[in-house]
């Protein structure tokens, strides 16, 4: 009986050998199927690293390009709109200056002209000469006011407003053969009490000469596309845009 049983239980053991050698095997096939979808997921994460390297790249490049484009334009505008204008203008001022006006304005003795004829050769000058250029220059700044680029406006600038007003002002109260009147050949009735800026043409020179760099500069596309160097390049005019602390008067 015991042989039997013996006999009959003998051929499960081969078996269970069998099944022992294929666990190993079936491990190294799990173990190969693991590494090659490791292997397949890399594979398509480089690919997709390739593809959107450049589009990034591609994305930022527009991107700068664009700025760079919108601050060129800028720049062009301001130069052809606002300070190029501005400092022919204001040249063209002081020639006036250096030339007509300094040969026609009156001589005061005690604060009251001495020759009504320089008087009139005066008024005349101020108002066919000098008043149309500063008014040329007021509309110019005032229609252009948003050109500043949301920065202060230099303070020449506003020193030539205040004048450009005070002259027109005083301009206004002037009326044909009022000069026999009492008190019509006083400095106060004749000459404004702000004085035009000294240093604004040097101011608008210099401003003009910034915004041109910049404007060479934004042209190379490529060396452009850093539009944040202006920062370094502009330098807001220096101290000719500074106040002239000057007392009142019209110049010179």
């Amino acid at each position: 009986m015991r042989a039997a049983s013996l006999f009959r239980f003998w051929p499960s053991f081969p078996h269970r050998a069998v099944r022992d050698e294929r666990r190993p095997r079936v491990q190294e096939t799990r173990a190969g199927d693991k590494e090659k979808s490791e292997s397949s997921l890399s594979s398509v994460g480089t690919a997709l690293l390739i593809a959107l390297v450049p589009a990034i790249l591609g994305y930022v490049y527009t991107s700068l390009d664009n700025k760079r484009k919108e601050r060129l334009e800028y720049v062009r505008h301001e130069i052809a709109n606002l300070y190029g204008p501005l400092y022919t203008l204001s040249a063209t001022n002081d020639n006036i200056w250096k030339t007509l006006v300094k040969q026609h304005k009156p001589v005061f003795v005690d604060e009251q002209a001495k020759e009504v004829g320089d008087m009139v050769r005066w008024r005349s000058l101020v108002k066919t000469v000098i008043l149309p250029i500063n008014q040329r220059m007021e509309e110019i700044i005032l229609k252009s006011g948003e050109t500043f680029d949301n920065t202060e406006v230099p303070e020449a600038l506003l020193e030539f407003l205040s004048f450009s007003e005070s002259l027109k002002n005083l301009t206004s109260t002037w009326m044909d053969n009022d000069l026999t009147t009492e008190g019509s050949l006083s400095y106060q009735r004749n000459i404004p009490d702000v004085r035009f800026p000294k240093n604004i043409t040097e101011c608008l020179k210099q401003e003009l000469h910034t915004l041109r760099l910049e404007q060479e500069w934004l042209e190379d596309g490529f060396a452009g596309l850093a539009f944040w160097k202006d920062k370094y390049v502009r330098q807001s005019g220096g101290s000719a845009c500074q106040p002239t602390g000057t007392p009142a008067g019209l110049g010179g």
